[in-house]
């Protein structure tokens, strides 16, 4: 089953970049841990990560970045099942 998940790699504390650990991911600014679903696992952060909505398209995945009432789309031509994307 080809299932995705986009999450931000963006601490919810302060909006700080987080950095990909084998359990998650960890904002080095103030210690917030989250699991691989993006859900708090240690403060100081409240709020779990935002998610994005995805879709696979013929061996396209589609990440679909709503802010307001703007949207930008991501294409990206999957090869093999990534871990975890990084977007500019």
């Amino acid at each position: 089953e080809n299932n995705y998940e986009a999450l931000l790699l963006q601490c919810t504390h302060q909006q700080n970049q987080l950095v990909v650990n084998s359990n998650g991911y960890q904002c080095n600014l103030h210690g917030s841990q989250f699991d691989q679903n993006g859900k708090v696992v240690k403060g100081p952060a409240a709020l779990p990560l935002k998610r994005f909505d995805t879709t696979l398209n013929s061996g396209e995945l589609i990440i679909h970045l709503k802010t307001g009432f703007h949207e930008k789309v991501y294409s990206i031509i999957l090869r093999q099942q990534p871990s975890f994307l990084c977007l500019p």
